[in-house]
């Protein structure tokens, strides 16, 4: 479905790139990101040091961050649980799965980025060490790179998991046919 937005260039932009942010899963924000990396590439290089380029650059990192906790939503959690949700997914267990690895993936990722966002206020000087377009790009393929090594761990968890969820066999007592009750507790006449 096509949405509309506005951006800096007016409001009306249709299409379905036009997605509201909050609404698109890790992948599709990994497609802005490199799109906005690229449009950033000629301000850093007019002025690699000024606080347009910087302040855009911090807002991205921002996002990165924001699409760190939405990967915990997504791949971690497998769906199971989101924020702002109604309800609880129960049958999406089956692919959760948090490795220790996948921990300090992301507590890494979260501690550097939310180092260089504009959520945290920077003492004066703080724009010297404001990341490069390269430093952008190793950022959003770190995300990338995880949101696929979390996707085949959970196919794994799905595979090893799914024999489990076969109704359980629950024993029948035996019941007695009117028959054999009626030759219970008769004595054979045969010698």
């Amino acid at each position: 479905m096509d949405s509309s937005e506005r951006t800096s260039a007016g409001a009306g932009r249709c299409g379905p790139d036009a997605e509201p942010w909050e609404k698109l899963g890790v992948a599709d924000r990994v497609k802005r990101f490199r799109g906005e990396i690229a449009a950033l590439r000629p301000e850093y290089a007019k002025s690699p040091t000024g606080r347009e380029y910087a302040k855009r650059a911090a807002q991205l990192c921002g996002d990165v961050r924001a699409a760190w906790e939405r990967a915990v939503e997504e791949l971690i959690f497998y769906g199971t649980i989101e924020r702002f949700g109604y309800k609880v997914t129960t049958m999406r267990l089956k692919g959760v799965v948090c490795s220790d690895a996948a921990h300090k993936t992301v507590n890494d990722a979260m501690t550097r980025l939310s180092a260089i966002t504009a959520a945290h206020d920077k003492a004066a000087g703080a724009f010297a060490s404001c990341p490069r377009p390269d430093d952008l790009e190793q950022f959003v393929k770190n995300l990338e790179d995880f949101a696929r090594q979390q996707k085949e761990e959970s196919k794994k968890a799905i595979a090893a998991r799914e024999p489990m969820e076969s109704p359980p066999v629950i024993p029948t007592p035996a019941v007695a046919s009117p028959a054999s009750a009626a030759t219970k507790g008769t004595v054979s006449k045969t010698a």
